[in-house]
């Protein structure tokens, strides 16, 4: 911001400047330019500017001007989503009959449900990365100087979708025998055993599709939760109101800055874990389950009839959007 004082034809003096932010919080700032009748810098914060000084040597009245300053495009969220690798994540990782969750998204490597890989400064213990935001002050004169605002944002949205082991490539394998239904399907020898995943004993012994189905379908529901947390968050600044708030967030000092950001931060992951919930349905009496799978399921060892033909009811949607891939 470049702010110039001129008496045309007259000899001036200047002997301050003033600058009043729109927002009370901020205070003045005061400068003296000496010689120079430019008070200039860089501008976080509107208001308005005052400048003092003697024309022809009598002091004259102050002028004042004002400028806005508008925030740009450059506190971005990128996202990076994507099918978790075989065996991370394990948020579910016992036997099928005991399943009670399909799939989920998580953060590899936290212990909680942020989504930000590089969160600001934070008491909280959990959550001590420094470097998911830079914070700077106004420096080298001008206006605003001296003030602290947000600069750059590093952190992104990281998620991974897993499903249940017994569900995926590196799942548990499970005895088959020659005389129970799978056994018959696999066509076991009599009197002998075999071991067998849930998919094989469905795709190969049974030759049904159900099983990969309800993989797909689980595949499919975890990213639409991606794609819904990337919705809130890569909106830009002009009509995400979050990011719009970190961007002109301004102070007169850098703990203000940072605490404020960590709150508006988490206030995002919150938004975004919300919106994100949206396409989970609770299960009750009055709403049936969006999916359901007739899946061959192995059953704990020693229970009669060791597979079982069990409808996997999924309270998952997959909602028909532009949202969902």
């Amino acid at each position: 911001m470049l702010c110039n004082a001129r008496a045309y034809f007259r000899s001036l003096i200047l002997t301050g400047w003033t600058f009043t932010a729109d927002d009370p919080a901020l205070g003045t700032v005061r400068g003296n330019t000496g010689t120079s009748q430019d008070w200039t810098g860089p501008a976080v914060a509107s208001g308005k500017v005052s400048v003092q000084g003697k024309v022809n040597g009598v002091t004259a009245i102050s002028d004042t001007g004002r400028f806005t300053v508008q925030p740009g495009d450059t506190l971005l969220f990128p996202m990076d989503t994507a099918k978790a690798a075989t065996g991370e994540i394990d948020y579910f990782s016992r036997p099928a009959y005991e399943a009670t969750i399909l799939g989920w998204v998580r953060v590899p490597g936290r212990p909680d449900i942020n989504i930000f890989d590089k969160p600001p400064l934070d008491p909280n213990p959990r959550r001590i990365d420094t470097t998911g935001a830079r914070i700077d002050s106004v420096r080298g004169g001008g206006p605003n100087s001296t003030l602290w605002y947000v600069s750059s944002l590093s952190t992104k949205a990281y998620l991974r979708a897993q499903i249940m082991k017994d569900l995926r490539t590196d799942a548990a394998s499970y005895l088959v025998n020659s005389d129970d239904f799978v056994g018959m399907g696999c066509q076991v020898l009599i009197g002998t055993t075999a071991m067998k995943t849930l998919l094989e004993a469905n795709s190969v012994c049974k030759q049904s599709a159900a099983g990969q189905n309800m993989v797909n379908y689980t595949r499919r529901h975890e990213s639409c939760h991606m794609a819904h947390h990337a919705d809130v968050l890569t909106k830009n600044d002009t009509t995400h109101a979050r990011l719009d708030s970190i961007q002109r967030l301004v102070s007169t000092d850098s703990v203000t800055v940072r605490t404020t950001m960590t709150r508006l931060l988490r206030l995002m992951n919150d938004a975004a874990l919300d919106y994100s919930s949206l396409i989970d349905v609770q299960p009750n009496i009055l709403t049936p389950p969006p999916a359901q799978f007739d899946v061959w399921t192995p059953q704990a060892p020693g229970t009669t009839g060791y597979w079982q033909l069990y409808t996997w009811p999924v309270w998952g949607t997959i909602e028909p959007s532009r949202l969902c891939p």
